[in-house]
């Protein structure tokens, strides 16, 4: 069912029209401008986040050093909002991202893991990612 609307100086439009080009307005969608990355391991962890095509240039490294304190370190049961613009490679939505896991181990970080989640496993989780395992 249709219904007319009145937009200014006797312009009229009809509602379907109208729903379908606010549809497509960026106004309309949630905010997925960050990730929510959970720590569900268990223990102390590090990761590193790529978008896809990215990744596959990227030779990690088998360990990183962490510092008292260190930033970068996610612990147990934690979670972060990851603003999509620290994803490294030009990330952007509706890209696939991945992630590599280090589990921190006193000073040092050691390299446990490989995480891939597509643009569509992003969406459907609500833009949040739970590491629950190396």
């Amino acid at each position: 069912m249709s219904h007319q609307v009145r937009i200014k100086n006797g312009v009229w439009i009809s509602s379907v029209v109208l729903l379908a080009a606010l549809a497509s307005c960026s106004i309309l969608e949630p905010d997925e401008d960050k990730i929510k990355v959970v720590n569900d391991t268990g223990v102390p962890l590090v990761f590193l986040a790529m978008e896809l095509q990215t990744s596959h240039l990227f030779d990690p490294a088998p360990t990183i050093s962490v510092e008292p304190n260190d930033p970068r370190v996610l612990l147990a049961g934690a979670s972060r909002s990851l603003p999509m613009k620290d994803v490294e490679g030009g990330f952007r939505l509706g890209d696939d991202i991945r992630f590599f896991l280090y589990e921190v181990v006193g000073d040092t970080a050691e390299s446990r893991s490989i995480l891939t989640r597509t643009a569509k496993d992003l969406e459907d989780a609500n833009f949040r990612v739970s590491f629950s395992s190396f």
